[in-house]
């Protein structure tokens, strides 16, 4: 929506919301940078959710807050947003520039649901404040994102670049518990650090129901048995791994207290195969690569 030059022919005018409901089918939605202007925070608050949007273009300067927040609302009102392209508007290097006061509070924002989103890409990034907080926060919104693509400007020296990968690749930690014989996992620290207790209790009670029978400490120490022999999808750390893998909760840390059944884990880890074909194929391609530049 909108033009190449910077003019926007005025005439009957209607809000974004309207138009996008005579767009019923529409699932690649362009918005350049003259209907950003144009908008002017006019999509700040949509009441309805734009389900059909899979893939999305957008024109925006970061530095301009009206832009950046309407920006924001079409991609918290299209939660099954597969792609998102940003390409900063052709002035985005002047505005960098200029001191910008009391920019956006992105945190307003936490609650942006996108878990079908699979690809990011944004373009001649600046490594400004809010370009970061921009990232980071679709990032964290994200569980299923496979692909990230951020093209820098060429002013962004390498220190800064090795920083931005550093701070963007952090990953914000969730803690999960597995009780033994169980059947999926129990979340009880989030990504805000919040003690989920309500979960908690629910691990707690399965935990204690499956230490009911002869698995009971004995003088401080848990009882030879308490790691089942189970091989194969029976198996604890099978049914563990897989509800991982379906979720797509990795990467992942599985700690034990137990040094014992963490070896005993570990080896059982060993026979089972977790990589797909196409996994197997790049697997051989990087070990080959490595094999002929250390010879």
């Amino acid at each position: 929506m909108g033009y190449q030059d910077n003019s926007i022919a005025l005439g009957n005018k209607c809000t974004f919301l309207e138009l996008c409901k005579c767009l019923p089918l529409v699932q690649v939605l362009k918005i350049s940078k003259p209907y950003m202007k144009f908008a002017k925070g006019s999509m700040q608050k949509l009441p309805t959710l734009l389900v059909h949007f899979r893939i999305l273009f957008l024109d925006v300067c970061f530095l301009e807050q009206d832009e950046l927040s309407d920006a924001l609302s079409v991609i918290r009102s299209s939660p099954n947003l597969e792609k998102i392209k940003i390409e900063p508007c052709l002035k985005h290097e002047l505005c960098y520039r200029e001191t910008c006061k009391d920019l956006l509070d992105l945190q307003d924002y936490s609650g942006i649901n996108l878990d079908h989103l699979e690809e990011l890409e944004i373009t001649s990034v600046h490594n400004s404040a809010p370009e970061m907080e921009f990232l980071k926060l679709i990032m964290a919104m994200s569980p299923l994102l496979k692909k990230t693509r951020i093209k820098l400007i060429s002013d962004v020296s390498m220190d800064e670049e090795n920083k931005m990968l550093r701070d963007l690749l952090s990953t914000t930690l969730h803690h999960y518990l597995f009780t033994i014989d169980g059947d999926g996992l129990y979340l009880v620290v989030d990504e805000k650090g919040k003690f989920c207790e309500d979960s908690f209790q629910y691990a707690f009670n399965a935990l204690v129901h499956a230490n009911d029978g002869d698995k009971k400490k004995d003088n401080g120490k848990w009882q030879k048995g308490l790691v089942n022999d189970r091989v194969g999808e029976d198996s604890d750390i099978f049914k563990m791994v897989k509800v991982i893998i379906q979720h797509r909760y990795d990467p992942v840390i599985i700690f034990n207290f137990s040094k014992r059944e963490c070896e005993f884990l570990a080896m059982r880890m060993t026979k089972m195969d977790l990589n797909e074909d196409d996994e197997k194929v790049n697997m051989e391609t990087i070990f080959e690569f490595f094999g002929h530049a250390i010879r």
